[in-house]
């Protein structure tokens, strides 16, 4: 019989081949299934012809198992304590028993949701009301009742709704997306507490997001009409939206630098515990120029006259033109939220005294009074201002915004010079 090439490697076919063979299979068994599959201590199965092996193959010596190897731990059996000062590790599949007060933190977080929702959407009419009733009786005239928006939003949900046979999808569902929009960005805010229901590292992003969607779907509404106005209307309020979003950004992002978060609620957290934080000039320049971009965001004096119907000066009343009824209800509600969460942050966020971290009926009452005091100083700066300028020109507006801009970018760098 002529001898095969494997023969110099492991012998004749046969015995001396077959031991081998069997001690690779062994190798790959489990050891804790037989103690028969075990490899004895004193017997060597691999020979030294054994380690000479192809280019590419596997090494069966690297998967010998030891002798005495445990059995795999049953789920969820109780593994050894681990030493004093060291952190038990949690496995992925059992994630331990939940704490105690694990269902009433879930609660209080809903409740604290639903306060805090019910306090955006029915407070920001009243805030509209007061700022009218205030700038009307700084002006000689007795003004509307501090509840005609109520009013006004009761009547436009009693009325028809008339809709061009031009538009498409989108002019129907941009009030709906307004409202949706604000009313998640209300679960970001601080608004009655320090620690927002929606508070996560980088909620700061997701927040600018919001508001641009809201802004972005308008636009779309105003151009979808069809109407010469809406047009106008749309690429000016495109225009200042693309001057004032950098400003909030370096803005926010200055107060997050000095407070080593990017989470909103974390920021005020931080400077709630440690007033000393907001009393420099790089706090003052970034309030100041948050202040000039809420006035363009929400379409109040010097950049937009929200009392006016005049068509060549309108630049948000141009884009909601063609609406009427419950849209129309729903866009103006949206604006009220818009105009609620944009002082809400305002106050809150560099003057956050009076909020605290723990959910419960006194924190939030306490919140909800300290809210309610500066959104009064708020109005009446604004009431002030708007009785005492006059409506910038459209091409004075980019001058204005690129201010707010570069008075953001100073506060960033003050932080930066300072740290």
């Amino acid at each position: 019989m002529r001898p095969h090439r494997a023969d110099r490697a492991d012998g004749v076919h046969g015995d001396r081949v077959r031991v081998p063979l069997q001690a690779r299979l062994r190798l790959l068994l489990p050891a804790h299934e037989a103690p028969r599959h075990r490899v004895p201590p004193g017997v060597s199965l691999l020979r030294r012809a054994d380690r000479i092996r192809e280019p590419g193959s596997l090494d069966l010596r690297r998967l010998a198992l030891p002798a005495r190897a445990r059995r795999p731990a049953r789920r969820g059996a109780r593994g050894p304590d681990p030493p004093v000062g060291q952190r038990q590790s949690v496995s992925r599949l059992h994630l331990g028993r939940p704490p105690s007060d694990a269902g009433a933190r879930v609660i209080a977080d809903v409740a604290a949701a639903v306060v805090q929702v019910l306090v955006v959407g029915l407070g920001a009419p009243l805030l509209v009301g007061a700022l009218r009733t205030l700038k009307a009786r700084l002006v000689g005239r007795r003004g509307p009742r501090l509840w005609q928006p109520y009013a006004d939003l009761r009547k436009l949900l009693g009325k028809e709704v008339v809709v061009s046979t031009t538009t498409s999808w989108v002019f129907r569902a941009t009030p709906y997306v307004l409202v949706a929009t604000m009313l998640v960005t209300a679960l970001i805010v601080p608004v009655t507490v320090a620690r927002p229901p929606l508070a996560f590292a980088g909620n700061i992003i997701l927040l600018v997001y919001l508001f641009m969607l809201g802004t972005f779907f308008l636009a779309l509404a105003g151009l979808d009409a069809g109407s010469a106005f809406g047009g106008m209307g749309s690429s000016r309020e495109v225009a200042i939206a693309a001057l004032a979003e950098p400003t909030v950004i370096v803005a926010v992002f200055a107060l997050a630098l000095r407070a080593d978060t990017i989470d909103l609620g974390r920021i005020v957290e931080r400077f709630g515990r440690e007033p000393w934080l907001a009393a420099n000039p790089a706090h003052l320049l970034a309030f100041a120029a948050f202040f000039i971009v809420m006035l363009a965001e929400t379409g109040r004096l010097p950049v937009d006259n929200p009392a006016t119907h005049l068509e060549l000066t309108m630049i948000h009343e141009a884009m909601v033109l063609e609406y009427s009824g419950r849209y129309l209800a729903l866009v103006e509600w949206a604006g009220a939220m818009k105009l609620f969460l944009f002082m809400a942050l305002l106050a809150n966020l560099f003057v956050p005294w009076g909020l605290t971290g723990a959910v419960g009926p006194g924190p939030m009452l306490v919140g909800l009074l300290a809210l309610a005091g500066k959104l009064a100083v708020l109005v009446c700066a604004v009431a002030v201002l708007e009785t005492t300028v006059a409506k910038l020109r459209l091409f004075r507006v980019p001058e204005l915004l690129a201010g707010s801009f570069a008075l953001a970018f100073l506060s960033l760098m003050a932080v930066i010079l300072v740290r």
